[in-house]
């Protein structure tokens, strides 16, 4: 492998991680089979989860099954795989914990281009 691209992915995963940090609200960053590569602090607090029970999970798991919501699943199985843009996604759900939560969700496709 490269050096040059070995030290580049490293700096744009670490700058990756900063913008994310720095994010106030919930945010997460899901794969391709929707599982959590990482959550912000924003996301941890509002939904009272921790990142020992969120990172590596797969998002329709977490919270014993309580993120399973069907408008979600049809967002992210079907409409962002089309569109691969999504803003203003209004979903409505009942947390266990929390209670009666309101979100407004905008969702992206990342696409990542092969090492060179």
């Amino acid at each position: 492998m490269n050096p040059l691209t070995t030290k580049f992915e490293g700096e744009a995963r670490l700058l990756a991680q900063a913008l994310v940090a720095t994010v106030r609200q919930p945010l997460l960053i899901l794969d391709s089979s929707f599982r959590v590569l990482t959550a912000n602090k924003g996301f941890y607090d509002m939904f009272r989860i921790s990142n020992s029970e969120t990172e590596g999970c797969v998002l329709f798991d977490l919270g014993n099954g309580q993120w399973n919501i069907p408008l979600l699943r049809k967002l992210l199985e079907h409409i962002l795989p089309d569109q691969r843009e999504v803003n203003g996604f209004e979903v409505n759900h009942s947390f266990p914990i929390i209670g009666e939560r309101v979100m407004i969700l905008n969702a992206r496709t990342l696409v990542q281009r092969p090492n060179e």
